[in-house]
C-alpha cells in the first residue's frame, strides 16, 4: 500500500523532525520510515487530524513507532463535539498498543511525562 496521499496543495511542505533529550520526538506530518531509528522514543507528539492525514494511518504510525506517551497536536480546527470523539477513538485504540494518549482539548492544557 503506498503511503502516498493526494493532497488539494500544489505541493507538500518539507518536514522537518525534531528529538529533545532523546525523549520526545516530534516529526511534523511525515509518516516517513526514516523515523523508525527512533522506535520506542518516550514521547511522540503526533499529528492526529490534517489534510493528507487518515485516522488510520496515524494509529498505524504509532504502532509502528512503540512511544510511551502520544501528545495530540495539529486539531485546533476541529470543532468541540468532532474533537472529543476522535479523542476517545485514539484512547481506545492506543491503550490496547500500551500507549498513553494525553488528550489536550483546551487551551493551557498540559502533561508531565
Amino acid at each position: 500500500m503506498s503511503r502516498t496521499r493526494a493532497i488539494l496543495a500544489d505541493t507538500t511542505p518539507c518536514h522537518t523532525a525534531f528529538l529533545v533529550d532523546d525523549r520526545v520526538l516530534n516529526y511534523g506530518d511525515s509518516f516517513a520510515d526514516a523515523l523508525l531509528p527512533y522506535v520506542g522514543v518516550e514521547v511522540l507528539i503526533m499529528p492526529v487530524m490534517a489534510p493528507f492525514l487518515t485516522e488510520v494511518g496515524a494509529a498505524d504510525f504509532a504502532r509502528r513507532m512503540r512511544p510511551r506517551h502520544v501528545i495530540p497536536v495539529h486539531d485546533g480546527y476541529a470543532k468541540d463535539f468532532f474533537l472529543r470523539l476522535r479523542y476517545d477513538n485514539y484512547s481506545r485504540v492506543f491503550k490496547g498498543m500500551n500507549i498513553a494518549f494525553h488528550q489536550l482539548a483546551e487551551p493551557g492544557d498540559g502533561v508531565t511525562v
